[in-house]
């Protein structure tokens, strides 16, 4: 989230008078409270430009004297805004409001308290109302982008055919589950699944058949696991399965559930079950997540070699 974004995805008027007036401040702030960036007028006004290292508020703010100007701000503000906005000197006044943006920065916006006759003459003069009505376009610029960023997110990490999370979600749990297990020395298997003769379903039965074979088999995954279980669609018809604090027999019992019901219960157009086979290791401490996921499908190639539609165990494969 930059000033140039917000500035461009804001009414053309708003943009306008930002970039006009000197009187008022549109600025971009870190987490630690330095200027990231000033709209052009006010930084033209102060003689900054909003891109030296460590500039300060204080170092914007200045009246005609050159003479700290006091500033009122408005809630809601950080605690490191907040001390930022001491006032300070017996200088002009200006009226600020700061709102939260995506990445942790905030954006200060300021007005001055009274404007002179020359703004009014210039038509630059806002009042409550016009400062008002800015503040709410901002915070609902602020809301909208914050919505639209988790749902970005949440498209980025679901897969849309299952409702299950997908590789890349995989990818970022396994990373967090096992750095879990290495402090804790807690158990974490891994259960990887494939569709038996998938490409009949679709040869067969027709591609919106094969669709409905992988849903009804995420909706299994999903009713047979836990909350804090991981099943995600990882490949056309390849499934895997995430079970912390869970040891090899108990996710070898879980892959068992998961095959009977999926070939109890998934029945497609083509007038047979179809069935699903699993390989199923638990994670080795020292480990590489890729030797343990090959372990698992060392496994399930094993079952598949075997007949299909079973459990097979890395350590018995």
């Amino acid at each position: 989230m930059s000033l140039e974004l917000l500035m461009t995805e804001a009414a053309p008027w708003v943009a306008r008078w930002f970039d006009r007036s000197d009187d008022l401040a549109l600025l971009q702030l870190s987490p630690a409270g330095d200027v990231l960036q000033v709209n052009r007028a006010f930084a033209r006004r102060s003689g900054r430009t909003g891109s030296e290292r460590s500039l300060r508020l204080t170092d914007l703010f200045e009246d005609a004297a050159g003479q700290p100007a006091e500033l009122v701000c408005t809630p809601p503000f950080h605690p490191p805004i907040q001390q930022l906005l001491t006032a300070r000197g017996d200088g002009t006044q200006w009226q600020c409001a700061a709102f939260e943006l995506p990445g942790g920065d905030t954006l200060l916006l300021g007005t001055k308290e009274r404007s002179t006759e020359e703004d009014r003459a210039r038509g630059l003069y806002l009042d409550v109302a016009e400062v008002a009505a800015i503040q709410r376009l901002l915070l609902r610029r602020n809301r909208e982008l914050h919505q639209a960023k988790a749902e970005v997110d949440d498209l980025l990490r679901v897969d849309p055919l299952t409702g299950l999370p997908n590789r890349r979600a995989l990818a970022e749990r396994l990373a967090e589950e096992l750095s879990r297990a290495t402090r804790q020395g807690s158990p974490l298997s891994a259960v990887v699944c494939d569709l038996d003769h998938f490409k009949a379903v679709n040869d067969d039965a027709g591609h919106a058949s094969g669709d409905l074979v992988l849903a009804s088999f995420g909706q299994i995954l999903r009713q047979h696991t836990r909350p804090s279980d991981v099943p995600a669609r990882v490949g056309g018809e390849e499934f895997t399965v995430l079970l912390p604090a869970t040891e090899l027999a108990g996710a070898a019992a879980l892959a068992e559930r998961v095959r009977s019901a999926a070939a109890e219960r998934i029945q497609p157009a083509l007038g047979r079950a179809v069935t699903a086979s699993f390989g199923v290791a638990q994670w080795r401490i020292g480990e590489s997540v890729a030797a343990w996921l090959e372990r698992a499908d060392g496994a399930l190639y094993a079952a598949k070699r075997a007949g299909r539609d079973r459990v097979f165990c890395a350590d018995e494969a």
